[in-house]
């Protein structure tokens, strides 16, 4: 536990989201694992993970909106209650 304490913090952070990054990674694998057959053999492993990681990068698959549009969204009701 010594070995944390003395590390710098970019590079705690480095190792936080390796770490976070694989057990994503264990998460999908067993979802993948949970498919059909035919589901597998159309879409190997890496292509699945892969696909996911690009949906999941992009802002606007990931929830739908950007962060401009959400924020509009917001202050559009807001107007709309009268708070604004």
């Amino acid at each position: 536990m010594d070995i944390v304490y003395r590390l710098k913090p970019k590079k705690l952070l480095k190792l936080l989201s390796k770490a976070r990054e694989k057990e994503l990674e264990e998460t999908v694998w067993e979802y993948w694992l949970t498919l059909d057959t035919e589901a597998q053999k159309k879409q190997p492993f890496n292509v699945y993970l892969r696909e996911l990681k690009k949906a999941a990068s992009d802002p606007k698959t990931s929830v739908g909106l950007t962060e401009e549009e959400i924020l509009q969204d917001a202050e559009n009701i807001l107007k709309s209650m009268g708070r604004t």
